[in-house]
């Protein structure tokens, strides 16, 4: 899977993300392909979003929207989620997907 088509495969992901608040509707993931076809995804999450969570929490509830959204196929193509706070560089968590 290349960059465009999983772009196109996340959207649904992205638009469960909107609407339980913790991306802005603007938000764009950022993608780092680490080989051919597999990719980081980064995520930047509102801090006020994970004010209410605790870190491990968010993590995890992004990976449930991310296998309710998505197909094993599209999960295949993605090695590991990045959390990453607004308006900072810091990563929260990382956790492979796969």
């Amino acid at each position: 899977m290349d960059r465009e088509q999983l772009i196109a495969a996340l959207k649904n992901f992205r638009l469960a993300c909107v609407e339980i608040d913790c991306i802005r509707e603007d938000n764009l993931f950022d993608f780092e392909e680490v080989y051919q076809g597999v990719f980081i995804i980064n995520i930047t999450i509102k801090e006020e979003w994970l004010n209410k969570k605790y870190d491990e929490n968010a993590l995890e509830e992004l990976i449930k929207l991310l296998y309710q959204n998505t197909t094993s196929k599209t999960r295949e193509s993605i090695l590991t989620l990045r959390l990453c706070k607004e308006n900072n560089v810091d990563t929260l968590q990382t956790k492979e997907v796969v």
